[in-house]
């Protein structure tokens, strides 16, 4: 059992090399990182947003449609317009 533990105790953990087939001496190892994928990834933006928008459950919530839309306003009058050169009547009522 002693013999075991100190041939354990002696080994060391590396990362994995990898060599390519021609090996020049100015080459040096690469290493390979091993990635882990997650168990669960996380939303993001867009996909977030919709999954945790508020949702329609009630009888009276399922039936609305939107906001509702009118129709357009008329333009206003314009509030300045171009002087034809004329000049301006003065009545009475001016003075």
């Amino acid at each position: 059992m002693a013999a075991l533990s100190t041939q354990l105790s002696s080994l060391s953990l590396s990362p994995v090399q990898l060599t390519s087939s021609v090996r020049t001496e100015t080459a040096a190892p690469r290493r390979v990182n091993l990635i882990e994928c997650a168990k669960r990834p996380q939303k993001k933006c867009t996909a977030h947003h919709v999954k945790s928008r508020p949702k329609k459950h009630q009888p009276y919530d399922k039936n609305r449609q939107g906001p509702t839309v009118y129709p357009r306003l008329p333009k206003p009058p314009p509030i300045w317009g171009f002087d034809n050169g004329e000049p301006l009547a003065i009545t009475e009522d001016d003075e």
